[in-house]
């Protein structure tokens, strides 16, 4: 086999091995998203029989069901992030697999981000569709939030535990947003300046038949 026919081969086994990080990714993602969605309902149906039973709320009460709260806005935390995580890396993977196929058709099979045009490019910003899992993720969260405060304000009785709780999943639902575009504009800008210094390229040793055109 000569070197092109060798470069061909190993292009098509690349972008075979992307379908299948592709598909991984996306997997694991849709069983995080539904693990986190399955504790936040069990955390709600407990809340509802807790208040069916008229439990007793005190202090110390109040300090046991707001730590597993806790415990669990920091979950749903790690899960948005994971899917920005996630959202980066199908990005990648599909930009890979436009560039393995725009490589396919030139003469010397040299991969170049020159070959895609910006308008043909997968965004990594998550389009309204697409981002409404991470609003789901975002709304549990703030879910979380307002059901503690919720709690405290049985315990208080003042009103301003409902404002600062409210307060603060609007807060927290921004920052998230906010923070997680920055991290797919950045991821974007990078991945387009080097795409030869892609993991799934570097890796499968096609970094040297990378052309960086003018």
């Amino acid at each position: 086999m000569d070197e092109k026919g060798f470069l061909r081969e190993l292009l098509l086994l690349t972008d075979q091995e992307v379908h299948n990080h592709l598909r991984d990714t996306d997997q694991k993602r849709d069983h995080l998203l539904e693990l986190y969605l399955k504790l936040v309902f069990t955390l709600f149906s407990a809340a509802a029989g807790l208040e069916f039973l008229n439990v007793s709320w005190n202090a110390t009460t109040l300090v046991i069901v707001n730590s597993i709260l806790g415990i669990a806005l920091l979950f749903g935390e790690a899960v948005y992030f994971a899917m920005i995580s996630a959202r980066k890396w199908h990005a990648e993977y599909v930009n890979v697999h436009l560039l393995i196929q725009a490589a396919l058709t030139t003469e010397d099979l040299c991969i170049s981000p020159q070959a895609i045009p910006k308008e043909k490019r997968h965004p990594f910003l998550p389009s309204l569709y697409t981002s409404r899992s991470f609003i789901l993720v975002q709304l549990c969260n703030a879910g979380i939030i307002m059901l503690m405060g919720s709690l405290s304000f049985k315990t208080f009785q003042h009103t301003i535990v409902l404002l600062i709780s409210g307060l603060a999943a609007i807060i927290l639902f921004f920052l998230n947003t906010i923070r997680g575009s920055q991290m797919l504009k950045k991821a974007e800008s990078d991945f387009w300046e080097h795409p030869e210094d892609c993991w799934i390229i570097t890796g499968l040793a096609l970094k040297k038949f990378h052309k960086t055109g003018g």
